[in-house]
């Protein structure tokens, strides 16, 4: 646990240069200004597992030097959002995916087959705080497959913690694009003097890495500046903790971590369309804390099972901010 905790900080180092399962523009995960960055660890070993989503590590970047991207043009915003209730950002992510048992050498059929991704998401968040809703867009390019480098880094990670080796990487998900296209539309609800909120939640995510739509809504409670509504107090001079849920309902259409890619169809071992779970539920449930400029989060997921002959799935992580 020692150790763990020890390449913690140089695995969100080191792989932060690379690259989308985390979402880090929610408006829970709000941060009242203009130029931040966030490191986001994910990973079941929080939960005393190692199966199905086994890590994800992202690095999202904020500033409004990034306004000029030609990206963003691209990008779907609020009408009537001025360009200061806007803010634009890329987010570097890496993820991987693996099945039961990670020893075996051989294909598990009826399990989930290893995958990694690497990717970069250039985004931008829109508010309206007139009607009280934000609008979060973003691009994702990327690659899924050894290019990801998934084995090395899942290798590396249990040799440092004297873990056993995952052994089935060669049978993971083949080199292909991620080109993906995501939006998510929260609206304010309900708003008790930022004790409590509620907020709808709406996600869908289009492209050859994942195809699906996510409808849910979002609960917070404690002391919080509210993300909906428009806030004067000074960077540097606010404290925030509050504890939020998020329940989500996934409708999937495709998932390239466990179908493959759209155009390589080459991979050994795949879950056939007929197997995956075309309707999922997601909770997420975290306890949120900001101390003058430093931001800390630390959450836990539920997942039910993705593919019929799959089993509900259990991960959690930890994130930093810094505003500057």
């Amino acid at each position: 646990m020692k150790r763990l905790l020890l390449i913690l900080p140089i695995c969100l180092i080191s792989l932060t240069t690379f690259a989308q399962r985390i979402e880090g523009t929610a408006a829970f995960r709000q941060i009242n200004s203009d130029s931040y960055v966030k490191l986001h660890f994910e990973n079941d070993f929080f939960t005393h597992t190692d199966w199905y989503y086994s890590q994800g590590i992202s690095s999202e970047l904020v500033n409004p030097v990034f306004a000029k991207n030609p990206l963003n043009k691209i990008l779907l915003r609020l009408d009537n959002a001025s360009e200061g209730n806007k803010k634009y950002g890329i987010d570097l992510q890496v993820n991987a995916f693996t099945p039961t048992d990670i020893v075996k050498q051989e294909i598990l059929i009826n399990d989930r087959p290893f995958a990694a991704t690497i990717s970069v998401k250039s985004f931008l968040i829109s508010n309206n705080f007139a009607t009280r809703t934000r609008l979060s867009s973003g691009v994702v390019l990327g690659v899924i497959g050894p290019l990801a480098l998934g084995k090395e880094i899942q290798t590396m990670i249990h040799r440092w913690i004297d873990n056993y080796l995952p052994l089935g990487w060669p049978n993971q998900i083949k080199n292909d694009v991620i080109l993906n296209y995501n939006v998510n539309h929260e609206k304010l609800l309900f708003d008790f003097g930022n004790y409590l909120a509620v907020n709808t939640n709406v996600q869908v995510r289009i492209g050859t890495l994942s195809d699906k739509v996510q409808v849910g809504a979002t609960i917070m409670a404690g002391k919080y500046t509210s993300p909906f509504i428009r806030s004067d107090k000074p960077n540097g001079k606010r404290f925030q903790l509050y504890a939020y849920s998020q329940p989500l309902f996934s409708f999937v259409a495709y998932d390239a971590t466990m179908q493959g890619g759209m155009f390589n169809r080459n991979s050994p071992y795949t879950v056939n369309a007929s197997e995956v779970a075309r309707v999922t539920f997601e909770n997420q449930t975290g306890i949120v804390l900001q101390l003058h400029k430093f931001h800390m989060e630390g959450f836990l997921c539920l997942l039910t099972k993705e593919f019929n002959a799959g089993r509900m799935h259990r991960w959690g992580g930890v994130k930093l901010g810094f505003e500057f």
